[in-house]
């Protein structure tokens, strides 16, 4: 028969084929892995209660050289996300719109 070698790694004269590896597959995870990545290695992915998004509403003062339609960007006060928004017509720059955010 033909007889392989692996380089590098004395000892060893078959492939993956060898019983001593285990059966499992030389860099393969081990059959009580979890293949769904669920992360917690338990086989269950956790349920994580959301609470529903709430609206905020702003009040937004339009920046100088501002016009209507041009877009800014916005802070939410509690997350810091910025939100792109649209100053609306009729506005110009000093006045207030309100805006709402989730």
């Amino acid at each position: 028969g033909c007889k392989f070698v692996w380089r590098g790694s004395p000892g060893y004269s078959q492939p993956s084929s060898n019983p001593s590896y285990g059966g499992s597959g030389y860099g393969q995870p081990p059959p009580s892995s979890n293949p769904s990545y669920g992360g917690s290695g338990s086989g269950q992915i956790p349920v994580v209660q959301a609470a529903p998004a709430q609206v905020v509403t702003l009040r937004v003062k339009a920046p100088p050289n501002s016009y209507p339609g041009m877009q800014i960007r916005v802070a939410h006060p509690q997350t810091g996300a910025l939100h792109v928004v649209a100053i609306p017509n009729g506005v110009h720059p000093g006045g207030e719109f309100r805006v709402n955010l989730n």
